[in-house]
């Protein structure tokens, strides 16, 4: 209860700049870091999800609304737009990739939750492909997420091919 109560006390209006801030140092070295990326997303799903009381108590609420791990997320897409993070960082979907992965394992959120992690003015953007790419690689690696892709990607692909549909994306 003491990292919970700790947790509270950095206040809400932080807790997109800490997610934000987790997904930049994690994503910053694919090789280095890829532990890291596993136990981010552990603590993205213990601080989001409600947790058993023991035998006679209620369910706890969520230490931080998953809100805040979408808008840490959308942040994390604007700085690498406006940062031009990509030419310094080429792995950088690979590593944002395994990092959601770890996610969508966990069930920190699930794939009908991706449309909200993708800010609007991104979603039809060569960065958003390069990264769904990466995370449909990443995804083929996973024993169990043929069950967790196939019930879910159909979303988010309909609306990346719905916008634009170019000779280099068709």
């Amino acid at each position: 209860n003491d990292l919970l109560d700790n947790i509270h006390q950095v206040g809400e209006c932080n807790y997109k700049g800490l997610i934000n801030k987790l997904i930049h140092h994690v994503v910053s070295s694919y090789a280095k870091y890829a532990e890291k990326r596993a136990l981010v997303a552990a603590l993205l799903e213990n601080l989001t999800n409600e947790t058993d009381g023991g035998d006679d108590e209620k369910m706890q609420e969520a230490a931080m609304p998953l809100q805040y791990v979408y808008d840490g997320i959308r942040a994390f897409f604007i700085d690498v737009h406006e940062l031009g993070m990509v030419e310094d960082n080429p792995k950088l979907w690979d590593s944002l990739a395994d990092l959601l992965v770890h996610c969508l394992l966990r069930a920190t959120f699930s794939w009908g939750e991706m449309n909200y992690l993708i800010p609007t003015k991104f979603l039809h953007s060569d960065d958003v492909w390069q990264m769904m790419v990466a995370l449909f690689k990443r995804l083929k690696s996973e024993a169990n997420a043929v069950a967790l892709c196939c019930n879910g990607h159909f979303d988010i692909l309909q609306k990346l091919f719905s916008a634009t549909k170019t000779p280099e994306r068709v």
